[in-house]
């Protein structure tokens, strides 16, 4: 919560309007200068990737965007058809806050359409980083194997219940050496 030059009210509808980014995973920067999004972060990349985007959006637009929901794309879209929220939000822009959302991937979607599990330690990649690799080529990484599962990429001391999920299923194991292919072309190992 930062404190703006105006009246007392206008510090008042600084701390709502907080508040209500604060319902929608969007947190103030570290300097306080700017509004980050969070939880919200890999949907606007990957879809809106505007605040003006987001504003104009409909409720199908927003929902439409992987990882939203119907709940939360009708937040979203009640808090900026709510004028006072949207005079708020022009005012903190005039003030300097300035939004900033993710770029978009420059990578190929390569993995589009694919569900690819870790287990196990991998060489060349942190877990944080091997989940991003997989979602910045369209991918997703859940945590647990399932019959969506594309493949699993089994590295060093994998779970056992994961790997054993895989076989019982017939789901593809993959070595870190053939998940770099993977990355690199979409393509499963024969």
């Amino acid at each position: 919560e930062g404190r703006f030059p105006g009246s007392a009210g206008e510090a008042k509808t600084v701390s709502y309007v907080s508040a209500t980014f604060a319902r929608h995973g969007l947190r103030p920067g570290v300097d306080g200068s700017y509004l980050q999004p969070v939880p919200l972060q890999r949907a606007l990349e990957l879809g809106l990737g505007s605040l003006e985007a987001i504003r104009a959006a409909s409720v199908e637009q927003i929902a439409s965007i992987e990882g939203i929901g119907p709940v939360i794309a009708t937040s979203v879209h009640e808090f900026f058809r709510d004028p006072e929220n949207n005079r708020v939000v022009d005012r903190l822009l005039s003030l300097g806050v300035a939004p900033t959302l993710p770029q978009r991937s420059r990578l190929e979607p390569t993995l589009a359409g694919m569900n690819i599990v870790v287990t196990g330690a991998l060489e060349g990649f942190t877990r944080d980083s091997v989940a991003e690799a997989i979602k910045a080529r369209g991918g997703k990484s859940p945590g647990s194997v399932s019959k969506k599962t594309t493949a699993v990429v089994v590295g060093e001391d994998p779970g056992a219940s994961k790997l054993n999920k895989a076989i019982e299923l017939g789901i593809a194991q993959l070595d870190e050496a053939q998940f770099l292919h993977l990355l690199d072309t979409g393509e499963l190992p024969a």
